[in-house]
């Protein structure tokens, strides 16, 4: 019976957690910003605005290459 109680207790904080995160993770994206909320995806400026052409230009030529074969 304990492990059952113990084994109720962990799934429902699992679920809880998982909510919060997924509830968080909602408001970040509404807010527009990154999830880790430090590193900017490459080929773009700080805080996501902006493109860093040269960058850009990288990820277009892998994408045509890739497509290419």
């Amino acid at each position: 019976m304990t492990a059952w109680v113990v084994g109720a207790v962990a799934r429902h904080e699992s679920e809880y957690k998982a909510e919060r995160i997924r509830r968080k993770h909602g408001e970040v994206a509404l807010a527009g910003r990154s999830i880790d909320g430090a590193n900017c995806p490459f080929g773009y400026a700080e805080g996501g605005v902006g493109v860093i052409e040269a960058e850009a230009a990288e990820i277009r030529d892998a994408a045509r290459r890739i497509l290419a074969g």
